[in-house]
């Protein structure tokens, strides 16, 4: 080959690597997510940031379908903001923040718009969480504080709007894996004692005790081939006292409960409309 010929030569070859080298960079470029997006790997949501005009970062967080599920900023007072969204995307649900006391407050709003309840949740130096129930007008209705005792039960004071305490429950799991929730009065007096848990065919089983410790009935829940939530109660000597179920109509516009007697037969048929 001669000098012009590997001139020649050389330049094509430069041009080809150049083109492949731009297409490359063309690849890449479009694979790449616009700035300030990229899928959440924890919950697959996709995050979309932006900053608005106080220099303040958003952040969109959108459902796999592009339905805004969370909104997060700080707004004018320097203050983070949560806000979540009902299904539509479109309609608040709720708002986040944090007081002037350092208690996280929740603003919770009908899918109407209204708002419904203020709920205040913060744990104390102590390691107690507590949970703040208000009235629109900003008035403590009621509130619970709970923790851990000594024998690794997890404790809930229920308190009134003067807090006052009104009951205890004292929740653990026992010696045969049973949910146990065992209920006291103010004065610490025993009421109830609830376990919740699975048997071996995978039923869902609720044991209700009285004070005294004794079973006083037994619901057991399950599906059955229909795909109707089945629930029967039982008395304290393990006799079918009822049963119960629930289901969705055909279009799936009405849940219908039903409940029928010891015998089978049908005592009462209601309907909830569910198309709104």
């Amino acid at each position: 080959m001669n000098i012009k010929g590997k001139k020649n030569h050389y330049f094509i070859c430069a041009i080809v690597l150049v083109l492949i080298a731009g297409g490359s960079f063309l690849y890449n470029l479009k694979s790449q997510k616009s700035a300030g997006e990229y899928t959440n790997s924890q919950d697959d949501r996709v995050k979309k940031s932006h900053v608005d005009k106080n220099g303040n970062t958003v952040a969109e967080y959108y459902s796999k379908d592009g339905v805004l599920e969370e909104k997060d900023y700080t707004n004018d007072s320097g203050k983070q903001i949560t806000e979540n969204y009902y299904p539509d995307g479109t309609t608040l649900q709720d708002i986040i923040y944090t007081d002037d006391e350092g208690k996280n407050v929740d603003e919770q709003y009908s899918p109407e718009g209204e708002k419904t309840a203020i709920v205040k949740f913060y744990t104390d130096k102590e390691g107690n969480d507590f949970n703040e129930n208000y009235d629109l007008n900003g008035n403590l209705q009621s509130m619970t504080k709970s923790y851990t005792d000594k024998e690794n039960k997890t404790v809930t004071e229920t308190y009134s709007a003067d807090k006052k305490l009104e009951k205890i429950e004292k929740q653990y799991e026992d010696k045969d894996k049973k949910s146990v929730t065992e209920t006291y009065t103010a004065d610490n007096k025993l009421e109830s004692i609830v376990k919740n848990y699975q048997d071996k065919n995978q039923n869902m089983v609720t044991e209700n005790y009285d004070s005294k410790k004794k079973l006083q009935s037994t619901e057991k829940q399950y599906t059955d081939k229909d795909d109707k939530t089945i629930t029967e109660t039982y008395d304290a000597d393990g006799k079918l006292v009822k049963t119960e179920k629930d289901y969705f109509s055909d279009d799936n516009t009405k849940q219908i409960h039903e409940e029928y007697d010891a015998n089978g037969n049908l005592q009462k048929k209601t309907y909830e409309d569910m198309s709104n």
